[in-house]
């Protein structure tokens, strides 16, 4: 489900920018993704993304939330997980540059995950 927000009298994906990313399709393709596997929650992907912090959005920060019916989730590691690949297969030519482990990680676990399906 791509999320929209109300322009005008229109209904359109919401503009680029930080907090949302730069391409909705493949954000929230990355989440389903990664809702179905879990590899924000693998410790690889953890270790990782603790190494490339300072590298990240406040966004990409957040803590686990409270008031979530799923424990334990981490949203900031999702959204780390999706806007690192959204940015990665989008065509950011910056982002492996500041992001050199992550995209690594994304790009050899996504491509053993695809090969075995």
């Amino acid at each position: 489900v791509i999320r929209t927000q109300e322009r005008g009298k229109r209904r359109v994906v919401p503009d680029v920018d930080e907090k949302r990313g730069r391409n909705a399709v493949i954000h929230e393709c990355l989440h389903a993704y990664d809702h179905i596997v879990g590899l924000s929650a693998q410790e690889k992907f953890q270790d990782t993304r603790k190494s490339e912090l300072s590298a990240l959005s406040q966004y990409e920060k957040q803590a686990e939330r409270e008031d979530s019916d799923a424990k334990g989730f981490d949203r900031g590691a999702s959204e780390t997980f999706a806007i690192t690949g959204e940015r990665l297969y989008g065509g950011d030519a910056k982002v492996k540059a500041e992001r050199p482990g992550l995209c690594a990680y994304l790009e050899e676990t996504i491509e053993k995950k695809s090969k075995k399906a």
